[in-house]
């Protein structure tokens, strides 16, 4: 396993990490780097999960490992991972909604993490 492919875009200036294929043991190591490199000084990270076809503890023990660094940081995290497919039921058993929230679009994830109000921009969808 471990053939994962990782993709960094920006909508509205924040990043969003999707990742494509696998994430396990064979390809953890990798998917924490990314995660820790695709931080910058706007307020949060969005991942997406929406083309991920295997997903195991391994990822999970990243996502949340990556969650409490952001927390200390101030930075705000947010998951993308669609109702009924495998990566939203392996977050929902794990409770990880319980520290980092997950959401059904990229749209959803990155409006909940962009400051809103007078001087925001609005929030419309890059992709």
């Amino acid at each position: 396993m471990g053939e994962g492919t990782f993709r960094i875009r920006h909508d509205l200036d924040l990043p969003v990490l999707e990742i494509a294929g696998e994430i396990d043991l064979a390809n953890a190591a990798e998917f924490a780097a990314v995660l820790d490199g695709a931080i910058t000084e706007r307020p949060g990270l969005v991942v997406s999960l929406d083309d991920t076809s295997y997903f195991d503890s391994k990822g999970i023990h990243v996502l949340l490992t990556f969650a409490g660094r952001l927390d200390r940081t101030g930075h705000r995290f947010a998951i993308v991972a669609r109702e009924g497919t495998a990566p939203r039921r392996l977050l929902e058993i794990a409770s990880v909604a319980s520290v980092i929230p997950i959401y059904a679009s990229i749209l959803e994830a990155v409006t909940a993490i962009l400051p809103s109000g007078p001087g925001a921009p609005p929030v419309t969808q890059s992709k």
